[in-house]
């Protein structure tokens, strides 16, 4: 038996499998912890939520195609206060944004998340010539990524349905119209800034509570 297993290498190298060992377990329950929270299974009421949590996690998801293009995901994420939202919708924005720059950037390039407090009174978005400006204070969340941009053509169409500039299979054209349905269900706005040649910012911005009625 001590042969079959090679006893000796078995042995020389016992405490380096176990370090491998307990890492690759608590790679599969990050994998998992992150999963969990990104669907947030136990979470599918309105409440309160802490969206840089929730970004976190998806990042974690969306991080090995990120890895496997060559593009960096930088974080800036600033001090939230509690969001009254539905977590997992929420989070299926940031996905959509975030896959989408990264598709968007070429190799050796970064897409930034930031969030940051709207305060009331401040422009509520960073789209249009006249930003509405929140009665409240909210909470902004930009996409940003160092692609090619888009054309000033095509941008009335971003959030159509089934609209995309993807070749044939590689894109549904429903995630930005899905997430701009979240986001309006939310009471928030969801808008891009774009110049051809140097990339594009997507903006969302939510109420720190959704409108009733």
């Amino acid at each position: 038996m001590a042969e079959q297993i090679d006893l000796p290498y078995t042995l020389k190298n016992l405490d380096e499998l176990l370090v491998r060992s307990r890492d690759g377990l608590r790679r599969i329950k990050q994998i998992v912890d992150d999963l969990r929270h990104f669907a947030r299974l136990d979470d599918a009421d309105l409440h309160d939520a802490d969206l840089n949590a929730g970004i976190e996690s998806t990042i974690n998801i969306v991080q090995g195609k990120a890895k496997s293009r060559r593009v960096r995901i930088e974080k800036q994420l600033g001090a939230l206060p509690p969001v009254s939202c539905y977590p997992a919708k929420v989070n299926q924005v940031i996905m959509n944004l975030l896959t989408n720059a990264i598709d968007a950037s070429p190799e050796g390039t970064a897409v930034t998340i930031r969030t940051s407090v709207v305060p009331a009174g401040a422009a509520c978005s960073g789209g249009g010539d006249k930003p509405a400006a929140s009665a409240e204070p909210a909470v902004r969340i930009e996409v940003i990524d160092e692609g090619a941009g888009i054309p000033p053509a095509i941008r009335p169409r971003i959030f159509d349905p089934f609209f995309t500039t993807k070749p044939p299979g590689h894109g549904t054209g429903l995630g930005l119209s899905i997430s701009y349905g979240i986001v309006q269900d939310h009471g928030g706005s969801i808008d891009v800034e774009s110049t051809p040649g140097k990339g594009a910012a997507f903006v969302v911005t939510l109420p720190l509570k959704p409108a009733k009625g």
